[in-house]
C-alpha cells in the first residue's frame, strides 16, 4: 500500500509537473522615477535563488545594463521580449554588461543568480544593476552605467597596480 501511494504520488508529479521552488522570486517591475532615463537596483541572493526584474520598453529605444556583484560567481541573464527559454545575453560566458541598439518593444526581464558551484555552497552575492533606458536610438546616455563602469576599471586598474585609484587616468 504505501509503495502504491509513492508511485502514484510520482506518476502524478510526472504528467502536472514538479511544484514551483521557494528559489524561484517573483518578478520586479523596474520603474525609474519621474524624468529619469535611469535606475539602480540592489538586493542580494543566496544559493539557489535569483532576483528577477522586468523592463517595459518600446521599439527603438536605446538599453543599457551594468551588473556590479560581490561574488564572482554571480552573473545575469537578459530575455528578450517574447523570449521566455531562449536568453539574449548570458552573463556567465558574455560578462556582466548589456547593451541593445535598438530595442523591441516588450518586457526584457533580467535574472541575476548564482552559478551552481557557489549556489551549492550556499553562498550570497550582494548586486548592483543599473539599468539605462533613453528614448530614441542613438539618444544621449543618462551617465549612470557609464560612471559605474569607469568607477569599476578605476578601482580593478588600481589593484592591479598597486595604485592609488585618484592616480589612474582613463582614456
Amino acid at each position: 500500500m504505501k509503495h502504491t501511494r509513492e508511485l502514484l504520488t510520482f506518476a502524478a508529479l510526472l504528467a502536472f509537473g514538479w511544484p514551483a521552488t521557494s528559489s524561484q522570486a517573483a518578478e520586479r517591475a523596474v520603474r525609474f522615477a519621474p524624468g529619469a532615463t535611469a535606475t539602480v537596483l540592489k538586493g542580494a541572493i543566496r544559493g539557489d535563488g535569483d532576483a528577477t526584474y522586468v523592463l517595459q520598453t518600446i521599439d527603438g529605444q536605446v538599453l543599457q545594463a551594468l551588473l556590479t556583484t560581490s561574488n564572482r560567481s554571480c552573473y545575469f541573464n537578459v530575455y528578450e521580449p517574447g523570449q521566455q527559454q531562449e536568453a539574449a545575453h548570458i552573463g556567465s560566458s558574455a560578462g556582466n554588461e548589456f547593451g541593445r541598439n535598438p530595442t523591441k518593444a516588450g518586457a526584457y526581464r533580467f535574472q541575476i543568480y548564482l552559478m551552481r558551484n557557489a549556489a551549492r555552497r550556499n553562498e550570497t552575492c550582494r548586486y548592483s544593476l543599473a539599468i539605462e533606458l533613453t528614448g530614441k536610438p542613438g539618444g544621449a546616455s543618462a551617465g549612470v552605467s557609464d560612471r559605474q563602469m569607469r568607477d569599476e576599471c578605476r578601482a580593478k586598474a588600481a589593484a592591479m597596480y598597486a595604485a592609488p585609484a585618484t592616480r589612474i587616468r582613463l582614456a
